[in-house]
């Protein structure tokens, strides 16, 4: 059975029949039984609303891939992939083409969901550990990261994301760097679980012993 969608590679936000999307990736469920939809080939992320049966787009817009923090359809993604929702319907995005991590909420004083970078620096690819976010609209944290005041965590074309049940804090797949990272919300801090940046394998092992291939 068919949700949602017609067959047609589009970006139409319509009834739940009637609706289009270029390539989802990935689902996820709030509170309200709501799915938000990675629509990656849109650069997008949709809502499909139950209830009302209809699908809207909540942030960025179909066929302008870039990155922008900010509110709407006036914030970019470049290939949404994957997507977690935690408890207070906050949702969190693995951007894959800005190998970031993205934070997404909504204000119900203006009605819209803003959208930040909350892991990793946009464009530019790596594996260190180190503290988060680092928010370059923030001018102030882009400062402090030209000064070399802090050492911003980075990321390499994430391909999945969770929260993690037990504290809350995100568990991220890092394709690029074959390597399992974890975002510590109330530290402020990415560390790598498990895996190796420089060595791709298939060895269980325990942490930076253990091996994974994108």
């Amino acid at each position: 059975e068919t949700l949602s969608g017609n067959g047609t590679a589009g970006s139409s936000d319509d009834s739940i029949s009637n609706a289009t999307f270029d390539t989802p990736q990935d689902l996820a469920l709030d509170s309200s039984d709501n799915i938000i939809v990675a629509d990656t080939g849109n650069h997008v992320i949709r809502r499909i609303d139950i209830i009302n049966q209809i699908v809207t787009t909540i942030a960025g817009l179909a066929g302008e891939p870039g990155y922008v923090d900010d509110t709407g359809n006036n914030a970019r993604f470049d290939s949404p992939i994957s997507l977690a929702v935690d408890g207070s319907d906050q949702i969190y995005v693995a951007d894959l083409g800005n190998h970031l991590v993205r934070q997404m909420w909504f204000d119900p004083n203006d009605e819209v969901w803003h959208v930040m970078a909350l892991i990793g620096v946009a464009g530019q690819p790596g594996s260190s550990d180190g503290d988060m976010p680092a928010d370059c609209s923030d001018l102030d944290s882009c400062a402090l990261l030209a000064a070399g005041a802090h050492t911003y965590a980075q990321i390499n074309n994430p391909r999945a994301i969770a929260v993690r049940v037990s504290d809350g804090n995100l568990l991220i797949a890092d394709s690029g760097n074959h390597s399992l990272r974890l975002a510590d919300l109330g530290g402020y801090t990415v560390t790598t679980l498990a895996g190796q940046p420089s060595a791709k394998g298939s060895a269980d092992a325990q942490g930076a012993s253990a091996r994974f291939n994108t």
